[in-house]
């Protein structure tokens, strides 16, 4: 019952609260036009489900990333260390060529260190 309100009431919700008071942040849009200019790998490592129709959401092409997962996909939510490891493997990426970004450092910032990654919070 909890996993149908989820994705039949819950999320919907959620997006339609994106697309009507959220835009992307110019710094997030700024780096990600900038990793793409340098052909660098970039993923979408989300907590929550629904990543395209968020990104759809906000304005943002989700064919700017090469990888988009939700955490619970992958077994449990941020940080965790395996959870993050595991988006690092799917890109081939390694920790020392990785930068996590995100809005909070107690989750992303813990997954980036947890896995030895450089991390850079925005506002």
């Amino acid at each position: 019952m909890a996993a149908t309100w989820y994705h039949t009431v819950y999320m919907p919700t959620m997006i339609r609260l994106i697309r009507r008071y959220h835009t992307p942040r110019p710094k997030v849009m700024a780096l990600v036009e900038e990793a793409k200019a340098q052909g660098l790998q970039l993923a979408i490592y989300s907590d929550y489900g629904c990543v395209i129709e968020k990104l759809e959401a906000l304005g943002i092409d989700p064919s700017l990333f090469d990888l988009m997962v939700a955490a619970p996909e992958l077994g449990a939510l941020k940080p965790s260390e395996p959870c993050a490891r595991r988006v690092m493997e799917l890109l081939g990426a390694k920790p020392a060529t990785t930068l996590f970004v995100g809005d909070r450092d107690d989750k992303d910032g813990e997954s980036a260190r947890a896995v030895g990654a450089r991390f850079m919070i925005v506002d």
